[in-house]
Parts: structure tokens; sequence; C-alpha cells
């Protein structure tokens, strides 16, 4: 089967703007229809028919390669928001933290108890040890023996590919695709 030709044209992936909405709304609606009929997944053969259809003319290919880029870019965007939720979780824990060992010495100065409105706080006392980085008494340290098992794939691979058979082991061929 003779390979077609598509002129490729050139999407940065920071450049949103450039791929065309409507054109990823409209792969995007095809994709929503068929993984309705499995449970929101795409099956292998539904993902193999879209591929298909979509790589029939430069435009619906040109359109396929848009709606890629929308992901990839809508992927980052989700891995940004986590790292400002994370920060801002860490944030909030550490005023939490700082406000209540305050309200606690003051509870504790005014007799372990003390109510405000509907709250009643109180402190209990609690006792824990801190230890410097690299502690290492023989006295009060245990030493566990912990076996790790890890698999060399790179050793594997090489047997495999020279025809070495590997129990447990299978080469897994798969073809990378790179779109800029």
């Amino acid at each position: 089967m003779p390979r077609k030709k598509v002129d490729a044209k050139e999407v940065k992936p920071e450049d949103v703007t450039s791929l065309s909405f409507f054109q990823c709304q409209e792969l995007a609606r095809e994709i929503t229809i068929l993984a309705a009929e499995n449970d929101g997944v795409l099956t292998d053969e539904q993902v193999n028919a879209l591929i298909e259809a979509q790589t029939q003319s430069p435009a619906k290919l040109h359109s396929l390669c848009n709606f890629l880029k929308l992901m990839e870019s809508n992927i980052k965007i989700c891995q940004d928001r986590k790292k400002e939720i994370n920060e801002v979780q860490k944030r909030a824990e550490n005023v939490i933290d700082r406000m209540e060992r305050r309200l606690a010495d003051f509870v504790e100065a005014q007799g372990k108890s003390y109510h405000a409105g509907e709250y009643e706080l109180t402190t209990r006392k609690s006792t824990s040890v801190d230890l410097v980085d690299g502690f290492d008494n023989p006295m009060f340290c245990k030493v566990e023996m912990i076996r790790q098992v890890t698999p060399d794939k790179k050793e594997i691979k090489k047997a495999l590919e020279s025809g070495e058979e590997v129990q447990g082991a299978t080469l897994n061929k798969k073809l990378n695709l790179t779109i800029k």
C-alpha cells in the first residue's frame, strides 16, 4: 500500500491559539460519542477506526494533530494547576499549624480549657523525639535487612533480542510518534 505524503504545519505547543477550536471540538464530539458506547472508554477497535477516518485527508489529519496538541496543552495546564493547588494546601497547613500552636499556648494559660461560643478548646500534652540527620546510635537503633529485587531491564532486553528465552519477559515493540 503506497504511503500518503502529508504536508505538516508547524504548531508550537505553547501557542494553543493557532489550533482550530472548532475542528478540535468536532473530533472531541466524535470521541465522546464513541466512548459513550463503551462506558466512557475507547476500545482499540474504536481508536483504530477513528485514526483511519482521520488519516483519509490532509485536512482531517491536520485536525487530528491539532486535537493531540490541544490535549497535550491541557495536560500541561493540569500539571501546573496541581502544583499550584499543592502549594496553596501546604501554605494553608502551615498557617493552621502556627495558629493552633499559639492558640494552644493561650488555652493552656487559661487553665487547659476555654469556651468560645459553640467551641470548647482544650489542650493535652504530648511528647515526641526529634533526631538529627544520620542518627545511628547502636544502643537505640534497630537493624532491618530489606531484600529488594530489581530486574535489570537493559540486560533482559539484550538477552531477548539475541534470541535467548527469559521466562516471564517478552519484548514489547512500540512505534512512537512525535508531532512538532
